[in-house]
């Protein structure tokens, strides 16, 4: 598309940042070609990393968001299962634990020390014989604080319907640069119906769809979605 030209809604996707060429055919594999189909794209379940903890709190099999600094953060080789594992500490103002990634070395260069992140995930727990139960997450959601708007961590976190080389953090990330251009989705509900039904605006929905404040609102945002699908449908059976 020529730099000159406004993007809309119904611009390819390959208009959004960082969505090239591989990114674009990926998308399409998963019947992505606009930026409002990528709205359109609903989340297949969600994650509820909203509750933010203290390190002294935590306890195992809960999913929570840690908010702290990296004190340190390394790959290793493990020489029984030849894995790369990467490690981090993580210390907030009450103690601090281990993060650990496993086959992914790149984290420890998307990662450093003395930064500040959230890391969101279920707490595991790993009985070293030696000193005892220790508690860790296990491959961590991350994101640095105070950058940008959280989109993976600290939040009710949406995971979508994916395909090789796409995952949910991609989805997200084009998701919050595609949610700048939802002002242009239009109700195709009547105000009255939606009023009787007790929907939410489309906008509205299609935010909440992605980035609820709440499971409740999710539930309702999608509600609204197959309300319409539901309508149109009906409307193109009648016009036929």
């Amino acid at each position: 598309m020529n730099s000159q030209e406004k993007i809309t809604i119904d611009s390819p996707v390959r208009c959004l940042p960082y969505a090239n060429l591989k990114v674009e055919k990926l998308l399409n594999k998963l019947g992505i070609k606009t930026i409002r189909d990528l709205l359109l794209h609903p989340p297949s379940r969600y994650l509820d990393f909203s509750n933010i903890a203290k390190i002294k709190d935590i306890r195992p099999g809960e999913a929570v968001t840690i908010q702290g600094q990296i004190t340190s953060i390394i790959n290793k080789r493990t020489w029984k299962r030849k894995m790369n594992l990467t490690e981090a500490i993580i210390e907030d103002d009450t103690g601090s634990m281990k993060a650990i990634w496993f086959n992914q070395p790149f984290i420890a260069h998307r990662l450093r020390s003395g930064q500040f992140a959230n890391f969101s995930g279920k707490i595991s727990v790993h009985d070293t014989h030696a000193t005892g139960p220790e508690t860790y997450f296990s491959n961590p959601a991350h994101e640095l604080v105070g950058k940008t708007e959280l989109a993976h961590t600290g939040i009710i976190t949406p995971v979508y319907p994916e395909t090789a080389g796409l995952t949910s953090r991609w989805i997200r990330f084009l998701m919050k640069h595609a949610l700048k251009y939802v002002s242009q989705m239009q109700d195709v509900v009547p105000q009255e119906i939606r009023f009787q039904e007790k929907l939410l605006p489309i906008q509205e929905a299609i935010k909440n769809l992605h980035f609820p404040s709440s499971l409740e609102i999710a539930k309702a945002a999608k509600k609204q979605l197959a309300f319409e699908e539901l309508l149109i449908i009906q409307l193109m059976v009648l016009k036929s």
